[in-house]
């Protein structure tokens, strides 16, 4: 039965519905597990989708960096994140913010985008988001230590692109 009941929830995932929460008591534990894995994959869903639409509907550009990788930060549970805008082959740093949403201090250097570092290099000439332990190249080129950020171990990057699949900035 917990199975079944699950399965009606992951097609309420499917189609939008996100009004319920996944309350299962199984004693099963890997089925409890699943429940609990669908209940925060939900969560996460549907704080996309609320983000898109405030995105959608932001006129101020200045407002909406800060918002968009506010609002990425609390969705991953990071502890930081940087938004980087493309400028021709540089990246430059746009907003810096740590979890609570405060600008993370030290001044952050751009970025030559054929040469960021491994996982955000990696990243750029794939195109695809990748998350992946940081070694030291990744450090010096972030400048991670000017942050006080310089003991992070794992670390995400999301190339930004356009409709026309043309780099427009990462995170």
């Amino acid at each position: 039965r917990s199975l079944g009941d699950l399965v009606g929830d992951a097609d309420a995932i499917r189609h939008f519905e996100f009004s319920r929460p996944i309350a299962l008591d199984s004693s099963i534990k890997e089925v409890a597990e699943l429940a609990v894995t669908m209940d925060g994959m939900k969560g996460t869903i549907h704080r996309f989708l609320e983000i898109t639409q405030a995105v959608a509907a932001e006129q101020n550009f200045d407002q909406l960096l800060p918002r968009l990788l506010g609002d990425t930060l609390s969705v991953a549970g990071a502890r930081a994140g940087v938004l980087y805008l493309a400028e021709g082959t540089r990246l430059e740093p746009a907003v810096a913010l740590d979890a609570t949403g405060a600008a993370l201090p030290g001044a952050l250097p751009g970025l030559d985008t054929t040469d960021a570092g491994h996982l955000l290099g990696a990243s750029l000439a794939d195109g695809v988001a990748r998350a992946e332990p940081l070694d030291g190249e990744d450090r010096k080129h972030l400048g991670l230590a000017r942050t006080g950020l310089a003991g992070v171990s794992h670390a995400m990057a999301v190339p930004l692109l356009n409709r026309k699949k043309e780099l427009v900035g990462a995170m």
